[in-house]
């Protein structure tokens, strides 16, 4: 398992290949959806990692940047200055794949 922080949000990988998150979730850097609307104060699974077995994770204060064992990476969360790497300054609320 592999466990970061952000500013107000963790992220682990757990040992089955998928994340969980809690924390703040103002910019989608939980990874938990649209409709998740209120931080989380206990760990979830990120809705859509278990299709993919994810090896390790990293947070900045409000994103969240993720890689699987096959090399993809995906990102979620704050998109200020293109820190997600999609090209645009948009927030992100689900993991997506940076191409």
């Amino acid at each position: 398992t592999h466990i970061a922080c952000g500013e107000q949000h963790t992220v682990a990988v757990t040992h089955q290949g998928t994340i969980a998150s809690w924390g703040a979730a103002e910019f989608g850097q939980l990874g938990q959806g649209p409709d998740v609307g209120v931080d989380l104060t206990h760990p979830k699974v990120v809705k859509g990692t278990r299709n993919a077995h994810y090896v390790h994770a990293a947070c900045g204060s409000a994103h969240t940047i993720a890689l699987t064992a096959s090399g993809q990476v995906y990102s979620f969360g704050q998109g200020t200055f293109g820190a997600l790497g999609l090209g645009d300054e948009e927030n992100r609320c689900d993991p997506t794949p940076v191409k």
